[in-house]
């Protein structure tokens, strides 16, 4: 997954920097670098992020 990519996904899934830190458990700081491209976005988050945009899944109905 490219930056534009997770951006995109997180935008659609309607979560700021911190709420994906909180639900991806990690720190802003790695979602920043995610989100710049200055890290890869590990290949079971982009598959998470996936999943939930295409199945319509919103973040806080996986807290249920």
């Amino acid at each position: 997954m490219k930056a534009h990519q997770f951006q995109r996904a997180l935008l659609k899934l309607n979560l700021t920097h911190r709420q994906a830190a909180d639900l991806l458990r990690t720190n802003i700081r790695t979602i920043r670098r995610w989100s710049s491209g200055e890290s890869l976005v590990p290949a079971p988050i982009a598959l998470l992020l996936n999943l939930l945009v295409d199945t319509g899944t919103m973040p806080d109905q996986l807290r249920r």
